[in-house]
């Protein structure tokens, strides 16, 4: 409310000062007392006056664009149906011409133009020169090649006034055409129509349109743009306006933009309900888009680039606390961003948005195009492919203090990334944001990563992700991925197969420090994480009641793990190494200042079973069971197995052998200075 009343308030004040000026400069004030459409006997006498002596709309215009200075015409209620067809720029004949400065204010009067006798013409031409203000009028049924309604070559400002049923029959702008400057305030543009560009209204080159409190609506449009076309050069800002229900069989069916050098802005509006091929909402193809406090809503797009709320084509996108929510397309339910058009989304969210054929339900973002998102939720989207929540198909992508949450893929059994899918290349960025309750059906529940796919997590969250049928309910990565963790929780996420928290294959590494791992479950191996025979780098981690349901590593599945200043507590595997199991073979893992507590497996080796040599310095080991045996450790390594200043007490295998190691492969083994207590 505050933001409309500081808008109408700047809006009256710029309107009383131009009725002021009017007021002081102008030649006379013109009185139409007829509402027939007869012309003026002697134009510039200074008497608005037909062969009746009367004054018409057309009579009063024809004096006003003979006399010099500014004039002011004042309609009586009522409908003026215009008859007098013909072609020429003196409102002699056809549509009424203006070239002159002149207010034209009425009483909720209609100006008619489905009643020409003869060839149908458009309302109003304001030629060059031209600058005009109508207030409180109808414009209605206009027709013509090009701008049905209005034909705008000079400067227009419509207030409190309603553009309707007109329409262009092989040009654009079915209710407005304008090369100059148009204001509209509020206003409405209704149910125009236009074979070409632009239903509702078409701004050519160089045209500077600003819409305030403004309702677009319900035009249609035989090519792009069903509510508004920006041409080449032509720049738009709309404030507190609606663009709703317009549509197109093409680009745009609330706006387009042409590609080009043009930009469109919008503060404060709505775009909602309209219907295209492409960009249901918005199709953004020139230079530049600004979005703040703004709202794109149930829009539709029917074609295979998608974009339900947004498609953006090539501009450079600034979207400020703007909801893009409810948009369905094919692909990019809410967006689809295309190459080399960088997009950065400040606050607001994209939600309920959904892909019916292809990926993101709510982004759908491609190549070469950075995307950052800030203060952003990305919820309850859903796609039946990949990407429910964002889909990156080779771009950098940001999220800081954001949140994917409770997305979904829907129907396919292959379908990826319930929260953020990124495929082919680029890079995952993560910062205090948070990832959780997002559903695939396959894999990677919260994050997917295609092949060598770096991705890197600061202070940031990923819980009660699932993966329904595949690896991965937090983070699945598919290869040679690099995956950074720090300062983060990855807690309850679950997989149908491996890695509960994370699964990652086994040409990468990843490095986790000062993060929590924890009550994530796998139905394989790696209950909180599986990293096929990749390195893991724990620093000052907590690994804590993972479980692994019927395979092994309830805690940690890994190649090699180099492990500092950590604890692993409570974690469940069904096998073997119930808090970390090691599978390399290569080279050795090495444990220091960590602990291992309360860990169980139902087979062997309660905290740990590798088959890797094995280093453990300063380390503990308390109340691990092995269901069969080896209570701490089970080695079928050849590789020394080396213990400085480690203690193991109250550790137990239940039906085995080695209430503390079992060492199923003959292997060197150094022990010095460690303690060995009621094993």
């Amino acid at each position: 409310m505050k933001g409309k009343i500081t808008r109408v308030a700047a809006l009256c004040a710029a309107l009383l000062a131009l009725f002021a000026q009017a007021e002081i400069a102008r030649a006379i004030t013109i009185v139409v007392n007829d509402l027939s459409d007869a012309i003026d006997v002697t134009p510039g006498d200074g008497a608005c006056a037909t062969g009746t002596g009367a004054c018409t709309l057309r009579a009063a215009i024809q004096e006003a664009n003979a006399l010099p200075g500014s004039d002011l015409i004042v309609l009586p209620a009522g409908t003026i149906n215009l008859i007098r067809s013909g072609a020429d720029d003196t409102a002699l004949n056809g549509d009424l011409d203006i070239s002159t400065t002149l207010v034209i204010s009425g009483a909720g009067t209609t100006i008619n133009g489905s009643t020409w006798i003869g060839s149908p013409d458009r309302i109003f031409h304001i030629l060059p020169g031209g600058d005009v203000l109508i207030k409180g009028v109808t414009i209605k049924s206009g027709k013509a090649q090009l701008g049905g309604g209005i034909l705008n070559n000079g400067a227009l400002t419509l207030w409190e006034t309603t553009i309707y049923t007109n329409s262009a029959t092989s040009g654009g702008g079915g209710g407005i055409n304008t090369t100059g400057a148009l204001t509209m305030a509020e206003s409405r543009l209704l149910d125009n129509a236009a074979t070409a560009g632009g239903g509702g209204l078409v701004a050519i080159s160089g045209a500077r349109v600003t819409l305030i409190d403004t309702l677009v609506s319900g035009n249609v449009a035989g090519a792009s743009g069903g509510g508004l076309f920006l041409s080449t050069g032509a720049d738009a800002r709309l404030v507190g306006s609606i663009i709703k229900s317009n549509r197109t069989p093409t680009e745009g069916g609330g706006i387009y933009t042409f590609p080009d050098d043009n930009s469109l802005t919008l503060d404060e509006s709505w775009v909602e309900a309209n219907t295209a091929q492409t960009g249901g909402g918005i199709s953004a193809n020139g230079a530049s888009l600004r979005m703040q406090d703004s709202i794109i809503r149930g829009n539709t797009a029917t074609g295979t680039l998608g974009g339900g709320g947004l498609r953006n084509a090539s501009a450079t996108a600034t979207l400020s606390n703007t909801t893009i929510a409810n948009n369905s397309a094919r692909g990019g339910g809410g967006i689809s961003n295309d190459t080399l058009a960088p997009i950065t989304i400040t606050g607001g969210s994209i939600a309920g948005n959904i892909a019916t054929a292809d990926h993101g339900g709510g982004i759908y973002n491609r190549p070469d195009s950075p995307l950052r998102l800030v203060d952003v939720s990305i919820a309850a989207n859903t796609t039946i492919s990949n990407g429910a929540g964002l889909y990156n198909a080779g771009s950098p992508v940001t999220l800081t203090n954001s949140i994917a949450q409770s997305n979904r893929t829907l129907t396919q059994s292959n379908s990826t990334g319930g929260g953020i899918h990124m495929a082919f290349s680029g890079t995952l960025r993560l910062e205090g944001a948070r990832v959780a309750g997002n559903r695939a059906q396959s894999a990677g529940g919260g994050i997917y990563l295609d092949y060598g796919i770096p991705v890197s997590i600061y202070t940031s969250s990923l819980s009660s992700n699932r993966s329904v049928a595949g690896d991965g309910g937090g983070i699945a990565a598919l290869d040679s991925n690099q995956i950074w963790m720090e300062s983060s929780l990855l807690d309850g996420n679950l997989a149908g197969l491996s890695g509960g928290g994370i699964s990652a294959g086994s040409g990468g590494g990843s490095t986790i420090l000062s993060s929590t791992i924890q009550s994530n479950r796998a139905e394989y191996g790696g209950g909180g994480a599986a990293l096929g025979g990749a390195t893991l780098i724990l620093n000052n981690g907590r690994v804590l009641s993972n479980t692994s349901a019927s395979s092994s590593g309830g805690g940690i599945a890994a190649g090699v793990m180099i492990a500092r200043d950590s604890l692993f507590a409570g974690n469940v595997s069904a096998n073997s190494g119930g808090a970390v199991s090691l599978n390399d073979g290569g080279s050795a893992s090495r444990f220091s200042n960590s602990a291992f507590s309360d860990n169980v497996t139902g087979g062997y080796g309660g905290a740990l079973e590798t088959s890797t040599g094995i280093q453990m310095t300063d380390t503990t080991f308390a109340r691990n069971v092995a269901g069969v045996s080896g209570g701490v450790l089970r080695s079928q390594s050849p590789d020394l197995i080396g213990m400085v200043r480690v203690t193991m007490t109250v550790n137990a295998a239940q039906s085995g052998n080695g209430g503390a190691l079992l060492l199923q492969v003959a292997a060197p083994v150094s022990i010095v200075d460690s303690v060995f207590v009621s094993n």
